[in-house]
């Protein structure tokens, strides 16, 4: 093989892909080569591409086991790898935790079992496997030894599927957590509002509440306001911290007149009332009165040690060097004001906001909530984020995260995120995944994880000035980091759903299904071959269902076709043809599901549904008949019992749209008061009907 084509292999370089209708499609040898080159390999150095091919496909034959090793705990066995001249020694290994022998053994290689072998040099390698006694899933450290030679690793046993705490069916609620409005919040929804949400939803059948991602964005930067380009995914946003549930309130006597100044200010009261959320005046807002906050702590608690302020240093020590490096990178950006050049206020905040997502879920799980708080994790972090500082090896800097061209997008899509090395991510034994995976697993249910193909592939747009638009489906160790997920899954005791829309891969739909990771579905795209929406009983069982979710129209909207009324004002239609194409195509797809609704409605007396029904009508009796469905969890977006035509967001706009900014128009307690559709939603839910 070629020296840059077998790199190409080793390196995860796609050659080809199926695009979204169905056509094959072969990637360029220029945006190959680009990928290489943006890794930062030398492609005119012949030896160097040489020696790394060799690093990484023949080194590893001459090690016993690898630095990281991956064992089912559905059979136990080990891979070693052994020369011929090792073939009728013995082998012996011992395996700890938290240094502590757990478990030790020996046996003859020659009666092990051939797995695969590879001849260099004319030397005979076997990849033979070892059996194992049977050990708890979790992390280990394995060191084996054959004759002289002795080789150590980590020793990852993973279980067959992700955690599994429901049985029957459910249904729950999703919501942009900066969206919700209430009186005694500082105009931007945060956890006080989140319990009483779980309060109001819980009080009518649901059993969990679907959030964005609430990883920490750019405090110093206000206004980029989309949880899906954070700058730390380990962190959380303090602007979800409810002032008024901070221990400290009660003794600050500065921040208690702060909030009543801010409550009283006519700009204040103005904002909240606002469509759209103003991000700079809302943190400078919240600024001052968490600066007054974090010195009642310092004098009241930091002052004599109190049981406290050890909590707080106890926070810090468990979150380790990865809190105080956050901290410190904070403390060096540009524009800050005072407070931000302490480090511990940086780690003030977020201790506070930990303590309140935890209060959270605690809350729900009071309320009878059977999963509570469900979390959502970006597929990558922002270039100039803390998370991208820590691990810049692991990144790669001349690439981003993006999507393939298809009609919405002719050019494909860039997201702006880096995508992290394959290769790197393997030689680092996963340790940045792994963080990510548990911070993010902490205080909920569930976890969603945002464009779940990303285990097994991801889009790399190249980003230097000659790439005309040049990208590429660049393949990561899929098993290995499946492997992981669904460790750490059982280990938190999270069950995990993959956001699986789009094109993905049989494979990644088999091995999801496999490992009993729920699906993600939108109602807009469950369509049969013919474009006709799907029978009820046809959709996947072992999903989680929306009508809508924040990349599509509400359904007030698509509807009314308002949606598509405000894309052409915007100019993101490319022609006139499109925009009146996209409006036969909606006017289609509403008769469509006007008839659906009238094949499968299970009303007692019967109402034809047709153009002029109230949306609030149709959509109350699409999520009924949705809940008669088989499908496990139901969600009933927050935006739709708004009834809300604006967009949170649109896919491919920056400064055209307010994206991530709009507010709810009620509050959770009007909107959960509708006492009979909740009714009937449960009724349909537990089959009384």
């Amino acid at each position: 093989m070629h020296t840059v084509e077998q790199l190409l292999y080793l390196q995860g370089v796609g050659a080809d892909y199926t695009s979204y209708n169905g056509e094959h499609v072969t990637i360029s040898e220029n945006a190959r080569y680009s990928i290489l080159k943006a890794c930062g390999y030398d492609l005119t150095d012949n030896a160097s591409l040489s020696q790394t091919n060799f690093n990484l496909d023949i080194a590893p034959w001459f090690k016993i086991i690898h630095s990281c090793n991956f064992v089912s705990a559905s059979n136990n066995i080990l891979k070693i790898k052994v020369s011929e001249m090792q073939s009728q020694s013995q082998i012996l290994w011992t395996i700890s935790q938290n240094n502590q022998l757990v478990s030790s053994g020996s046996t003859d290689i020659s009666q092990l079992n051939e797995v695969g072998n590879y001849t260099f040099e004319d030397q005979y390698y076997s990849e033979l496997g070892l059996e194992l006694a049977v050990l708890p899933i979790g992390y280990y450290d394995i060191e084996v030894s054959i004759d002289s030679a002795v080789c150590s690793g980590e020793l990852i046993i993973y279980p067959c599927q992700v955690f599994q705490p429901l049985h029957d069916k459910c249904w729950g609620v999703s919501v942009q957590l900066y969206s919700l409005k209430t009186q005694d919040n500082y105009g931007i929804g945060d956890f006080n509002d989140l319990k009483s949400l779980i309060s109001s939803s819980a009080e009518m059948g649901a059993d969990y509440i679907l959030l964005n991602p609430l990883h920490a964005l750019f405090d110093t930067q206000p206004d980029r306001a989309s949880p899906y380009s954070p700058s730390d995914r380990l962190f959380l946003n303090p602007l979800y911290i409810h002032i008024q549930n901070v221990a400290e309130f009660k003794y600050s006597s500065i921040a208690k007149i702060l909030v009543d100044q801010h409550f009283k200010c006519r700009l204040f009261i103005a904002e909240k009332n606002e469509t759209y959320i103003n991000y700079a005046l809302i943190w400078d807002y919240k600024f001052k009165v968490f600066i007054a906050l974090f010195n009642t702590f310092l004098e009241t608690e930091q002052k004599e040690n109190t049981l406290r302020y050890q909590e707080f240093e106890a926070f810090k020590s468990q979150k380790g060097a990865q809190l105080s490096n956050y901290c410190i990178w904070f403390t060096q950006q540009e524009n800050l004001k005072g407070a931000y050049q302490n480090p511990n206020f940086i780690a003030y905040l977020q201790w506070q906001a930990q303590v309140q997502l935890e209060q959270c879920q605690s809350h729900a799980k009071n309320c009878k909530m059977k999963l509570g708080l469900i979390r959502d994790l970006a597929v990558g972090c922002a270039q100039d984020g803390n998370e991208f500082n820590e691990n810049e090896s692991l990144f790669i800097a001349d690439a981003s995260i993006g999507a393939p061209p298809d009609p919405w997008s002719t050019a494909g899509q860039n997201w702006g995120l880096p995508p992290m090395d394959p290769v790197k991510l393997t030689q680092t034994n996963f340790k940045h995944f792994i963080g990510i995976l548990r911070a993010n697993m902490m205080h909920c249910g569930a976890l969603r994880i945002d464009h779940v193909m990303a285990l097994m592939r991801l889009w790399w747009c190249i980003l230097h000035e000659s790439s005309n638009n040049l990208g590429c489906y660049v393949y990561y160790p899929f098993e290995k980091m499946l492997a992981l997920l669904k460790l750490e899954s059982q280990l938190n005791q999270c069950t995990v759903i993959g956001e699986d829309l789009g094109v993905v891969p049989v494979e990644v739909k088999t091995a999801l299904s496999d490992s009993h990771i729920y699906s993600n579905l939108l109602f807009y795209f469950e369509k049969n071959h013919l474009g006709e929406f799907i029978a009820p009983h046809e959709f996947t069982p072992h999903s989680l269902m929306m009508v809508a979710n924040h990349d599509v129209p509400t359904f007030k909207a698509w509807w009314q076709q308002s949606d598509l009324m405000l894309r052409n004002n915007l100019n993101l239609f490319e022609s006139k043809e499109l925009f009146e194409n996209a409006k036969r195509e909606r006017v289609s797809d509403k008769t469509k599901l006007i008839n659906w609704l009238n094949q499968y409605s299970n009303q007692k007396v019967q109402t034809n549904f047709n153009n002029q029904s109230d949306y609030k009508y149709i959509y109350q009796n699409l999520l009924i008949v949705l809940a008669h469905s088989p499908i496990k969890l139901l969600t009933v977006q927050l935006d739709d019992l708004d009834g809300n035509a604006l967009p949170v967001n649109i896919p491919g706009t920056d400064k055209q749209y307010p994206n991530w900014r709009r507010r709810l128009s009620n509050s959770p307690s009007k909107l959960f008061s509708e006492n009979e559709f909740f009714n009937q939603i449960n009724r349909a839910r537990n089959n009384h009907e």
